[in-house]
């Protein structure tokens, strides 16, 4: 079992989830930690949303002060029931975050811990997908207790090297082991892109896992369709 840390990139965490669970039927969950949007992957993953999305758990009789732990004791389908989670509609083995988690249920950073240990509990693999990096202390502690660290990074040059130094520097300011640290380049296009061997060269070998293809129609099935890529891609 297996929690990733992908920060940034929503399209990459989504079509990973959806890979992972549809592919290798893996019982897999992706969850939003953004601090100020957690609703991301609604246009990425065929989703049905049950609930009113107004909805917020602490505003419910099951209040979250007071018994955070209390969540960490039920299964991921009474999360599903009180609106923490949605299951992908045509994919059984994937659950999708509703909201932000971490600021639902109010936990300080010492309780992610606790998070953690849930997800490991009841799936294969677990995405923590954080786009606002709002608390970088918040950050830390995700990265901490994460199996690995992976970047999707748009493989220009000057994106390469910032990324590299910028998560390297953020990983020993914050003492988060290094050997966590894992790069994938984006929409990469022979055409355009920098060249392979140099990107390998500069992120090293053993943390570069690899390219994703450019695909216009990831922006076209999901800004001109309204259809949902991740689907499409796989079917």
């Amino acid at each position: 079992r297996m929690v990733l840390y992908i920060p940034e990139n929503p399209a990459f965490a989504a079509e990973l989830a959806y890979v992972l669970s549809k592919k290798y039927n893996m019982r897999t969950a992706v969850f939003d930690v953004s601090s100020y949007v957690s609703d991301s992957f609604l246009y990425y993953l065929p989703i049905k949303a049950d609930i009113d999305e107004t909805f917020m758990v602490a505003d419910g009789e099951r209040s979250c002060f007071g018994i955070r732990c209390d969540w960490f004791d039920c299964l991921p389908d009474e999360w599903i029931d009180d609106g923490m989670l949605y299951r992908c509609f045509d994919n059984p083995e994937l659950y999708v975050s509703a909201c932000n988690v971490l600021d639902e249920l109010e936990l300080e950073n010492v309780e992610i811990k606790d998070f953690v240990v849930w997800c490991y509990s009841h799936f294969d693999i677990t995405l923590l997908y954080d786009r606002a990096h709002m608390d970088v202390f918040q950050q830390a502690e995700l990265m901490r207790y994460s199996d690995y660290v992976i970047i999707p990074t748009e493989t220009d040059a000057d994106t390469v090297c910032y990324k590299k130094a910028f998560y390297s520097s953020f990983m020993e300011n914050y003492s988060v082991p290094l050997p966590k640290l894992r790069f994938v380049g984006w929409d990469y296009c022979d055409k355009e892109s920098a060249d392979h061997e140099a990107v390998v060269t500069s992120l090293g070998e053993h943390r570069y896992l690899g390219t994703i293809e450019k695909d216009s129609d990831r922006r076209t099935r999901k800004n001109i369709n309204g259809s949902y890529y991740c689907k499409d891609l796989v079917s």
